[in-house]
C-alpha cells in the first residue's frame, strides 16, 4: 500500500504527462486560429517538455524556464491584441496568419 506520499507523487507525476498531452492536442487545434495563439501553444508545450526534461536531470530545466517566459510574453502579446483590436473593431495590432487556411 503507497503512502499519502507516494500516492500525491504518483498523482502530480500522472497530471503532469497528461496536461502536456493536452497542451499538445490544442496546439495541433490552433493551427486554423491566428499565429500568436499557435505560438502559445507551441511554446508551452516545449517548456513542459524541457521542464520534465530537466527533472529526469537531462540539464534541461533552466532552458525550459526561458522557453516558459518567451511563452508568457506571446501570451500577453496575444491577449493584448485580441483584447485592442476587439475594442476597435478592426486590425490595430497583426495577430499573424493561421498557418492553415
Amino acid at each position: 500500500m503507497l503512502s499519502s506520499i507516494g500516492t500525491l507523487a504518483f498523482t502530480s507525476y500522472g497530471l503532469f504527462w497528461w496536461w502536456w498531452a493536452f497542451t499538445f492536442y490544442m496546439w495541433i487545434s490552433t493551427f486554423r486560429s491566428n499565429r500568436a495563439l499557435w505560438t502559445v501553444f507551441l511554446l508551452l508545450w516545449i517548456t513542459f517538455f524541457l521542464l520534465a526534461g530537466g527533472d529526469f536531470g537531462l540539464g534541461t530545466g533552466r532552458i525550459g524556464g526561458w522557453v516558459g517566459l518567451g511563452c508568457g510574453l506571446v501570451a500577453m502579446y496575444a491577449s493584448f491584441t485580441e483584447v485592442t483590436n476587439g475594442s476597435f473593431g478592426r486590425t490595430v495590432v497583426p495577430l499573424g496568419a493561421p498557418m492553415l487556411k
